[in-house]
C-alpha cells in the first residue's frame, strides 16, 4: 500500500512546469541547430545568383562563411567603406541586428537594400526571417511564397512558412510543412521533422507523432538529433508506454551530453534536468524505484536551478 502511494507521489513529478520546460527546451534547441546549420544555404546555386550576392554582401559566399563567425559587428568594422557598399553595409548591419534578435532593427536595414523582387533569395530569406523573429507574421508570409516561387526544391521556404504557422499556433499547418520541408534533401531534414513531430504532440496526435519522429531516427543525421528523442519520449509516455520512453529519454541524455554546446549551456542544462526528471516518473510507474530515485537525485543537483530561470523564481 504505501509502495502505491509512493507511486502516486511519482506521478506529481510531471508537473505543469516541467512540460513548459520539455517543450521550451526543445524548441531552443531546435531553433540553435537550425542557426548552425544556415551556413550552408542552398539557394545560392546559380552564377547569377553569386553574383547577386556578391553585390549584396560585398564579398563572395565562401569567403562570407568564414567571416560571419559569432561576431557579425566585428567583421563589418573590419571590412569598412573600402570593400562594402551603402547597400552592403545595410545588409551587415541587418544580418548583425538580426544576430542579435533585434528584428525591427534588422527589417530597418533590410528595406533599404532595395526592391525584394531586385534581392537575391538568400536576402530574400534573411527579410523573412527578421519578420518571423519580429512576429510580424502578415508579412513574412508574402516574402516565404516570393521565396517559394523562385526556389519552388528547396526546404528553405517551406521551413519559413511552417515556423509562421507555428508560432501563430496553426499546429496542424506548421506540421505539413515541416514534413514537406523535410522531403528536400537537406542538412535539416531531422530537425524539420523534429519540429513537426513537436507540433502533432502539442496537438496531442501521438501516434502520427512518433510515425514522423521514428522517420528522423532512422534518417540518422551525423548529427544525432536529442530534440527527436526527446519529443517521441514525451509521447510514448503521454501513452504509457513506458519502457520505450526510458530508452527515448536515456538516448537524449546521451546525445545531450556528447554534443558540444558550450553557446547554449543554459538552454542543455534544462534538457538534461527535464529528461532526468520525466526518466525518474517512467521507472516509478516500471517498478524500478531504485533507478527512479537516482535520476530524482541527480535532477534534484541541476533542476531546480534551471526552473528558477525559466519562471523567474
Amino acid at each position: 500500500m504505501s509502495r502505491a502511494l509512493a507511486t502516486a507521489g511519482d506521478d506529481k513529478l510531471v508537473t505543469r512546469s516541467a512540460k513548459k520546460i520539455v517543450k521550451s527546451v526543445v524548441f531552443a534547441l531546435c531553433l540553435w541547430l537550425s542557426l548552425s546549420l544556415i551556413g550552408s544555404c542552398p539557394l545560392i546555386l546559380s552564377v547569377h545568383a553569386a553574383q547577386q550576392f556578391i553585390d549584396e554582401v560585398g564579398v563572395p559566399y565562401e569567403q562570407w562563411r568564414s567571416l560571419k563567425g559569432a561576431n557579425i559587428r566585428v567583421n563589418l568594422a573590419r571590412l569598412g567603406d573600402n570593400v562594402l557598399s551603402a547597400r552592403s553595409t545595410h545588409f551587415w548591419k541587418g544580418l548583425a541586428s538580426a544576430s542579435d534578435r533585434k528584428y525591427e532593427e534588422a527589417i530597418s536595414e533590410f528595406e533599404q537594400c532595395g526592391p525584394l523582387n531586385n534581392l537575391s533569395n538568400f536576402a530574400v530569406q534573411q527579410v523573412a526571417e527578421a519578420y518571423i523573429g519580429a512576429e510580424e507574421f502578415d508579412r513574412a508570409v508574402p516574402v516565404v511564397d516570393a521565396l517559394l516561387k523562385r526556389a519552388p526544391n528547396s526546404d528553405m521556404p517551406y521551413k519559413l512558412r511552417a515556423d509562421a504557422y507555428f508560432a501563430k499556433g496553426k499546429l496542424n499547418d506548421a506540421a505539413a510543412l515541416y514534413v514537406k520541408s523535410s522531403t528536400f534533401s537537406s542538412p535539416r531534414r531531422s530537425l524539420e521533422l523534429a519540429r513537426a513531430g513537436e507540433c502533432l504532440r502539442n496537438l496531442k496526435n501521438y501516434k502520427e507523432a512518433i510515425r514522423v519522429l521514428t522517420i528522423a531516427v532512422n534518417h540518422k543525421d551525423d548529427i544525432q538529433l536529442p530534440e527527436v528523442y526527446l519529443t517521441r519520449a514525451s509521447c510514448y509516455q503521454a501513452t504509457s508506454k513506458w519502457s520505450d520512453a526510458v530508452h527515448d529519454f536515456t538516448l537524449a541524455l546521451k546525445y545531450l551530453k556528447v554534443r558540444h554546446a558550450n553557446r547554449i549551456k543554459d538552454t542543455q542544462d534544462a534538457a538534461v534536468a527535464s529528461a532526468l526528471k520525466e526518466r525518474a516518473t517512467c521507472y516509478a510507474h516500471m517498478g524500478k524505484y531504485n533507478l527512479a530515485t537516482k535520476d530524482r537525485e541527480a535532477y534534484k543537483a541541476i533542476g531546480q536551478s534551471v526552473e528558477d530561470d525559466f519562471f523567474g523564481k
